[in-house]
């Protein structure tokens, strides 16, 4: 795949030079198949009348894999992938009259067919004729194809686009084009395929077989996205298939969840070359592995047999639904056959808070819209991509924008004084802000002069002087107090941080100090944040970013600071650091990604940065896998990753931690009593991470904490109000027979039972007690009653470690 973007840039940018691609230029033409089939070959011919033999004729061809020409049924040549662009000259080979230009595209093995473009030009390279919807397909070779004298009328009449983006088209719409190559409806293979439900949290490879329990019972709140993925696998190709939904019904009440509110994609692989460098072999997919991580657009496939095919599935629930189990279907459909499978999504009277509390950030780069896009820097194509990244990267839960220094032109009028264009910085804060996002994150200020641990500089600015009639440099102190000043005359100010330099060591750290010194300076009131090497700089940020394994290292000392309002405590990953800590690399399980924001909640950092969102370059450079980049470039603008809707679900899990605190924290004030308010939330993080390198490897106990956590929010607003406190954490490891100790606080005139006997108050609304556990006894059971209403508190000890 990344040789394929390649050759589209080459090919872009080839075409836009030249003048190509104008509506009546030849198009892009496919077989008219839903694609997704590798190693196959396809053939394609056009017939055309010569009244006289030209004097040059010459066929320039994209070239994406092995493609073989023939005129009149003579073989011309074999044009191959590193060509490129072939070139033929066809006059030699014509006669007057018929003729036929037929040519054979064969992908690799691992390579699913690209589409093939063909301008034939005369010797004043004008457009004689070219691939358009005149052409005709087919999926096999048939007998003398090659040939003008050849009955094509039965072939498939080929999809045409004038980009390389493949038409979506319904499959019954394929099957009328595909002529004497449809496939033949067969109500059984999509009966006897095997078809299975699985959670969001693991991946599913093109060779996994269904597994015995296939049962899926999505848990949600409103106002969120529940998520499933779809498996499908036969031993018969399915060509092709379609998916659709049912509206979701309410089985008490019958209240509906419309099907518009969901959505699926098709889950395309990537080609993993190589691992992570410092992953234990134990936790390791090893490469090369085909890695089911992008979220296709595709809205029809076909799928080969003896091959898995995963489907992400997205069932959004409105704020205002009921609670209630809801019961519908997904349908699979297969040339008109219809197969339908049962989904079930328990609503929870809990909904997920508009507002994303946690601060997160992801760097993307604006030259690789540029590259990848094919359009020019702040065009009206470039900005129409960014609104469409701001409203991905929203729906993902981010909410602080990086914002390039280099978005606004510098000028001394004159008067001698600094002046800045900052009609597209604006522009850009602006997009970003409309989507909901509420921080601005200025890039780095200086950099290093040389190799890592070399010392950091000021990254020069010019302004052109209107009155030297030519350029100068500006002073960091000039250039930082323009940029506060404007951001101020904004009313961004309050929410805007600004990097020094990235990632200071132990060796410069001193020349980043001197930098930070110069921007306090001029620039007081723009806060500072920086992913720190070194975590000694508290004395000059606002927000202190460690990557995680130096957050694990020091985060006593920097927990400490962050509580004295010294600092605010974030931390960050990169392709680092590896080995049992989490990330979002390519090669880890999808569980790693999602539980890194349950380590934000446990240890109290409230942000989230990382570098990597859309640097492809990373495809093709030595970064560990997955590190550069957590969406994939289409023609038009980008698509999702199973990795980043894994964090989008971590960042969630985040939000309802964090109303379990708060919704804990008013309940302790109506009742009266001052405890932490985040202590049961964080013992419940705690039964799957006990430290940032020792947490579950098995989702589905990520699954039940989360289900244990939103079922407790529920009951947190229902009565009788009441918080139970423990002198021991519910995951402590325990040894032999153990004496816990039990502060209950309730509602006045409430009746409390605790494993069946009633207690006594100490105080009104007060209840101490203490409670044995052992191995045989591990559980406490509390029912407090008032009015009518019961409410049961239960902690279940379960980390016995007894050697017998």
């Amino acid at each position: 795949m990344t040789k394929y973007w390649k050759v589209l840039l080459l090919i872009g940018l080839l075409f836009a030079s030249s003048g190509i691609l104008k509506a009546s230029d030849p198009s892009w033409i496919w077989f008219p198949d839903a694609g997704g089939i590798k190693g196959e070959s396809r053939y394609f011919r056009t017939v055309f009348n010569l009244e006289e033999i030209p004097y040059s004729l010459l066929a320039r061809i994209v070239a994406n894999h092995e493609t073989t020409v023939y005129i009149n049924g003579e073989k011309m040549r074999t044009i191959y992938p590193e060509e490129i662009l072939g070139s033929i000259e066809l006059a030699d080979s014509l006669k007057s009259g018929t003729n036929v230009l037929a040519i054979k595209v064969s992908a690799s093995i691992d390579q699913e067919i690209q589409p093939l473009l063909v301008r034939v030009v005369d010797i004043d390279n004008d457009v004689v004729f070219g691939t358009d919807n005149t052409w005709r397909a087919a999926n096999r070779e048939c007998l003398g194809w090659e040939k003008a004298d050849f009955d094509d009328s039965n072939w498939a009449q080929v999809l045409c686009s004038g980009t390389m983006q493949k038409p979506e088209i319904t499959s019954s719409e394929l099957i009328k084009m595909m002529g004497e190559f449809a496939p033949e409806k067969d109500a059984t293979v999509l009966e006897n395929a095997s078809i299975w439900l699985s959670h969001s949290a693991q991946y599913i490879f093109t060779t996994d077989t269904a597994t015995k329990d296939c049962t899926v019972k999505a848990l949600t709140g409103t106002n969120q996205t529940a998520s499933m993925q779809l498996a499908v696998r036969s031993n018969e190709p399915i060509n092709p298939l379609e998916i659709g939904f049912t509206d979701l019904t309410n089985k008490d009440t019958g209240n509906v969840i419309s099907k518009e509110h969901f959505k699926y994609n098709f889950i395309e692989t990537w080609n993993m070359t190589q691992n992570s460098t410092q992953t234990p072999k134990a936790l390791l997919i090893e490469a090369p592995k085909d890695m089911p991580d992008i979220l296709s657009e595709k809205r029809v496939v076909n799928i080969p047999k003896d091959y898995t095919k995963a489907v992400y599935l997205q069932f959004f629930v409105p704020k205002d639904t009921p609670e209630g189990i809801y019961l519908g279907n997904v349908i699979l459909e297969n040339l008109g056959v219809k197969r339908e499978v049962p989904i079930e999504i328990e609503v929870l009277p809990v909904s997920l808070p508009d507002e994303t509390n946690l601060k997160v950030t992801i760097w993307f780069q604006p030259n690789y819209i540029v590259t990848h896009n094919k359009v020019i820097k702040y065009s009206e194509e470039f900005w129409q991509i960014i609104d469409y990244y701001a409203k991905k990267m929203a729906e993902h839960r981010q909410n602080m924008v990086w914002t390039p220094l280099d978005l606004f032109s510098l000028r001394y009028n004159d008067k001698g004084e600094l002046t800045g264009d900052f009609t597209d910085f604006d522009r850009w804060i602006e997009t970003f802000f409309k989507e909901g996002f509420k921080y601005i994150e200025l890039s780095h200020i200086g950099a290093r002069v040389g190799e890592w641990n070399s010392d950091f500089a000021y990254i020069k600015r010019q302004a052109y002087d209107v009155n030297l009639k030519t350029t100068r440099e500006v002073p960091l102190g000039e250039y930082m107090h323009l940029i506060q000043e404007h951001l101020r005359e904004k009313g961004w100010l309050e929410v805007s941080y600004a990097h020094v330099a990235d990632e200071p060591t132990t060796y410069n750290y001193s020349s980043w100090i001197e930098l930070a010194r110069e921007i306090r300076r001029q620039a007081p009131d723009l806060k500072l944040m920086e992913a720190l090497h070194y975590t000694d700089l508290s004395d000059y940020l606002d927000v202190a970013i460690p990557q995680l394994d130096y957050f694990d290292q020091n985060k006593n000392r920097l927990l400490k600071e962050q509580e004295d309002g010294k600092i605010e405590l974030w931390f960050y990953t990169c392709w680092l650091p590896q080995g049992n800590y989490p990330n979002r690399l390519l090669d880890y399980p999808l569980y790693k990604t999602r539980i890194l924001h349950w380590a934000n909640f446990l240890y109290d950092a409230p942000g989230y940065l990382h570098w990597g969102y859309n640097w492809w370059n990373a495809f093709e450079v030595g970064f560990a896998p997955g590190d550069g980049w957590i969406v994939y470039p289409t023609e038009n603008s980008i698509v999702s990753s199973m990795r980043y809707e894994a964090m989008r679900e971590g960042i969630e899990d985040y939000e309802y931690l964090l109303l379990h605190a708060k919704k804990t924290q008013e309940i302790a004030k109506e009742l009266n009593v001052t405890i932490d308010e985040k202590y049961r939330a964080k013992e419940i993080t705690g039964s799957v991470m006990r430290s940032l390198t020792n947490y579950t490897d098995d989702p589905l106990e990520l699954y039940k904490a989360r289900e244990r956590l939103l079922r407790e929010i529920v009951e947190l607003d229902r009565g009788p109000k009441a918080l139970l406190v423990t002198s021991l954490d519910e995951n402590s490891p325990l040894n032999g027979d153990t004496v816990v100790s039990l502060q209950l606080y309730t509602e006045k005139g409430s009746t409390v039972t605790l494993n069946g006997d009633v207690l006594e108050e100490t105080s009104p609304g007060s209840y101490e007690t203490s409670v044995l556990l052992t191995p045989d006894n591990p559980k406490i059971v509390l029912e407090v009653a008032l009015n009518g209403q019961i409410k049961t508190l239960e902690r279940i000890y379960s980390n016995w470690r007894i050697i017998k």
